[in-house]
């Protein structure tokens, strides 16, 4: 009797759980439309391919799009976090960034001295620190950036870490018969053992050396423990700020002419394969839907990453010929362990009218 009794209230609560899902759906579904339109525009392109190998948990680049016609100003990035919560890093960084270049939009665009622009992007970056310092999670994660700040016809290009800005422009050369296109670093990697990189680190007590296989890059270590970063400025990594790690942005200045075509920014999974020099010639040779460039050359990097590790595991196996089946099999399933490749995020801003390439 009970249970005949129960079962219509039992059907309404299904209906109703399955109509609140549909409405969660929904709203999940118009949040994602709503983001999308945020990062979308129609010279602007971004793609993010996630790295892979058995230490690879989760993808920690993110990127950023944010075209504002109306007050003649664009901003983009690339934001590639790192260590054991690195996505949560860049992400961080991504948010403060948008939001602070959407609220004061108005204001930048009326900024006519450049050093006012740069004192405010140098304020955004050291304010964002800020909010790392709230959370000890961010002691040995982090994020690096590159990010470019458009107002009218000027660029502002700010780094923080190994990411990087190159820009595609036509000269027309002194023995040339023609316009070349040629590649132009529009930023500096901060390496540790750049000259002022490696000076500042010192005062603050920090060590520059390389890992104890003394091969790959140079590092920065406060002790034997860590933290062994391979860059010299970062956003968050609270224990590599104590010994002259910096959250300083160097920032650059380009006004853009008639030969200048497009910037691309990448994080170090593309300059890691790819030089900045091919990044422009890759992207110059494949006009047929610039939509697309961020996406094939993304790509096109992820190939070369495969390729290198497919060379190093063919080299590991002809190093371990005349071992023992046994000893073999553990040297390459260590050697598995550690192949990876890195995440990879390119944005390709194109600076003139796209239907004229």
């Amino acid at each position: 009797m009970l249970s005949r009794m129960c079962a219509p209230l039992l059907r309404m609560c299904k209906k109703q759980d399955k109509k609140k899902r549909r409405k969660q759906n929904k709203e999940k579904k118009e949040a994602e439309i709503e983001e999308l339109k945020k990062n979308t525009s129609n010279t602007i392109f971004g793609y993010t391919e996630p790295g892979a190998g058995k230490k690879k948990f989760e993808c920690q680049d993110t990127y950023s799009i944010i075209d504002l016609p109306e007050d003649h100003l664009k901003f983009y990035g690339v934001f590639d976090g790192h260590g054991n919560v690195g996505r949560q890093a860049s992400l961080l960084a991504r948010d403060f960034c948008d939001e602070q270049i959407r609220k004061n939009s108005k204001r930048l665009r009326k900024m006519k001295d450049k050093e006012h622009v740069k004192k405010f992007l140098s304020n955004m970056f050291n304010n964002c620190q800020k909010k790392y310092k709230k959370n000890q999670d961010y002691w040995q994660s982090g994020t690096c950036c590159i990010a470019v700040l458009q107002i009218d016809q000027r660029l502002y290009i700010a780094n923080i870490g190994d990411s990087r800005a190159v820009l595609c422009t036509s000269r027309s050369l002194q023995h040339a018969k023609k316009a070349e296109i040629c590649a132009f670093e529009l930023s500096t990697d901060h390496k540790p053992n750049r000259q002022i990189e490696k000076e500042r680190i010192i005062k603050q007590g920090g060590k520059i050396d390389r890992d104890e296989k003394s091969q790959g890059p140079y590092r920065i270590w406060a002790d034997d423990e860590g933290p062994g970063l391979a860059v010299a400025r970062t956003l968050g990594d609270l224990h590599g700020h104590k010994i002259g790690i910096s959250n300083e942005p160097e920032i650059e200045v380009w006004d853009v002419d008639v030969n200048d075509v497009f910037v691309v920014i990448g994080s170090d999974g593309v300059w890691d394969v790819i030089s900045s020099a091919e990044a422009v010639g890759f992207i110059s040779k494949n006009p047929e839907d610039p939509s697309q460039m961020s996406r094939m050359l993304t790509n096109e990097a992820r190939e070369r990453w495969d390729l290198f590790n497919e060379i190093n595991r063919t080299k590991k196996k002809l190093s371990l010929e005349g071992w023992d089946e046994v000893r073999k099999k553990a040297s390459l399933q260590k050697f598995e362990d550690n192949i990876m490749r890195d995440d990879i995020s390119v944005v390709v801003s194109y600076l003139q009218n796209i239907h004229q390439l």
